[in-house]
């Protein structure tokens, strides 16, 4: 390709993203974001993490929580792929969120669930569907995202339903948990936790 190929595609591009934005609309995100997946290498959110023998290639790690103003407690993971294949999820496109959403910081549609009296039990999220698509996690690549959590639903765990392939059907997904956290005592922070993988047999 010529430089002057290069020059005029790159013009069009920019083209088209001004275009988008005087329309009051956000440009496709595969033209204009060199990374449409939004995601960083694994070593860029988590530099210090080193997997373990025997750890599954998918895992939900935790990095900080803490304690809001309004009682409630924010949770910060890191969704992350050392495999050798890609996996796919369901979640939000980074144009869903409002100036859309940070280089590294992914919306999967988690789900959760709360233990009682010694056994886990599904807590309902009403999750909206606009803005919702298949997303993707390349081999070594990490998102994060955030969780706001009632005190009173610990001791907990947050699950990604993930596929390995494109094409799969959502019934075939496995869900990678989180370690079950618990509520700390205030202003200590949870360590970061092992995790495991489930066969999702329901939606």
């Amino acid at each position: 390709m010529s430089k002057f190929s290069r020059l005029g595609i790159v013009a069009g591009l920019m083209i088209l993203s001004v275009w988008a934005t005087l329309r009051g609309r956000p440009a496709p995100l595969d033209l204009v974001n060199p990374n449409p997946d939004n995601t960083q290498p694994i070593a860029a959110l988590l530099p210090d993490w080193q997997p373990a023998p025997g750890d599954p290639p998918a895992q939900i790690v935790l990095t900080s929580r803490r304690a809001e103003p309004r009682g409630s407690h924010s949770l910060d993971f890191v969704l992350l792929n050392s495999g050798s294949s890609p996996l796919y999820f369901s979640g939000y496109r980074p144009d869903s969120y409002q100036g859309g959403m940070p280089v590294g910081q992914i919306g999967p549609l988690y789900t959760q669930e709360r233990k009682v009296g010694g056994a886990w039990q599904k807590v309902f999220i009403g999750w909206c569907g606009t803005g919702e698509e298949r997303r993707r996690l390349l081999p070594g690549q990490a998102g994060r995202f955030r969780v706001f959590q009632d005190p009173n639903e610990f001791p907990l765990r947050i699950g990604v339903p993930c596929l390995r392939s494109e094409s799969a059907p959502y019934r075939d997904a496995e869900i990678v948990w989180s370690k079950a956290l618990s509520l700390p005592p205030q202003g200590e922070d949870e360590p970061a936790p092992s995790t495991a993988i489930e066969r999702r047999t329901t939606r």
